[in-house]
C-alpha cells in the first residue's frame, strides 16, 4: 500500500500520471487546473477574458480579508498567470 492516494478519472480508474497536477498545499487536495486553463487559452477571446476579470474582481471587492485576497489572487494565477495579473491590477487601482 502506498501512503499516498492515488489519483483517479473521472470515471473513477486510476489516473496514469499526476506529474502536472497541483495541490493546494502538502497534504491539501488537488487542484484540476486545465480545463480552466484551456478554457482561458482556447475558448475566451479577449473581451470575454476582460469580462471574467471584472466578474472577479467585483464579487472580491466585497470585503474579503488581505490574506484571502492574496490567496485568490494565487489560486486565479495557478489557472493562467494572465488572469492572476489582470485580476490583481484590477483589485491594486490599476
Amino acid at each position: 500500500m502506498t501512503d499516498r492516494p492515488v489519483t483517479t478519472t473521472d470515471a473513477g480508474m486510476p489516473a496514469p500520471s499526476d506529474e502536472f497536477s497541483q495541490s493546494a498545499g502538502t497534504n491539501g487536495p488537488l487542484l484540476l487546473l486545465g480545463q480552466p486553463r484551456a478554457l482561458w487559452e482556447n475558448v475566451l477571446t479577449d473581451t470575454d477574458r476582460e469580462h471574467l476579470v471584472t466578474n472577479i474582481v467585483a464579487h472580491i471587492r466585497g470585503g474579503v480579508s488581505a490574506e484571502t485576497l492574496s490567496r485568490v489572487i494565487e489560486y486565479w494565477a495557478s489557472v493562467h498567470p494572465d488572469l492572476g495579473a489582470g485580476i490583481s491590477k484590477q483589485v491594486n487601482g490599476g
